[in-house]
């Protein structure tokens, strides 16, 4: 019975570790995902292995709610990793098509692949990996992320977004860019820091978010 337990245990995990890696490719967060179809605390549920886990009526479900939001991913694919892997439909933007990423296909070279696209169609990017878990369960250790570059005089694009922080001082911080009542912008590095209590420093440049490669 013990075994049995643990065994059920561990496949809830794993494919709640499927359903985050998924999601993160979509650069999105649990509240978005929930907007295609699906509740906040059912997508919870099935992300954090709680209660039953993820089923296959659900597996559907969210394969469903996948493909509404930009990635092709099969049911069992989520239940139990076999069949072809995740990947991100192509996309237009700006009238600019994105390639598809597959999440089978070579890290090293997807990330290539679109930092160069990035720099030629946008501009600088920064890109760095996620320290430590202070912004779980958005952004966990070992997550790489990248960021489009703001400069010092376009940092109110950034405001309320998380992004890559370039300080004055040489330090880079990742966090909620906010800014407080006198205009002194702030970072939060944590979910609970508000505009008043969040980090005031002087920000050289600051890089929105906007693609994330989960830590396996």
């Amino acid at each position: 019975m013990g075994n049995t337990t643990s065994l059920g245990s561990e496949l809830k995990v794993e494919r709640a570790q499927r359903i985050r890696q998924v999601r993160k490719m979509l650069g999105l967060t649990q509240a978005e995902l929930a907007q295609y179809g699906l509740s906040l605390g059912v997508v919870c549920a099935w992300e954090n292995a709680r209660r039953k886990g993820l089923s296959e009526a659900g597996a559907t479900r969210l394969a469903d709610a996948f493909k509404k939001a930009g990635a092709i991913v099969s049911a069992q694919w989520l239940m139990d990793e076999t069949g072809a892997a995740p990947i991100l439909m192509a996309k237009t933007i700006e009238g600019k098509v994105v390639r598809p990423i597959s999440a089978s296909q070579s890290p090293n070279a997807a990330l290539d692949e679109m930092l160069r696209f990035l720099h030629l169609h946008y501009g600088p990017t920064v890109d760095t990996v996620v320290p430590d878990n202070e912004l779980a369960p958005v952004y966990h250790a070992g997550d790489f992320i990248i960021g489009l570059r703001l400069a010092a005089d376009e940092l109110h694009k950034g405001l309320n977004r998380h992004c890559i922080v370039n300080t004055a001082q040489g330090t880079t911080l990742i966090g909620l860019l906010l800014q407080n009542k006198s205009g002194e912008y702030r970072v939060a590095t944590n979910l609970q820091a508000s505009p008043n209590d969040a980090n005031s420093i002087e920000i050289y440049s600051a890089a929105p978010i906007i693609f994330t490669l989960p830590k396996l």
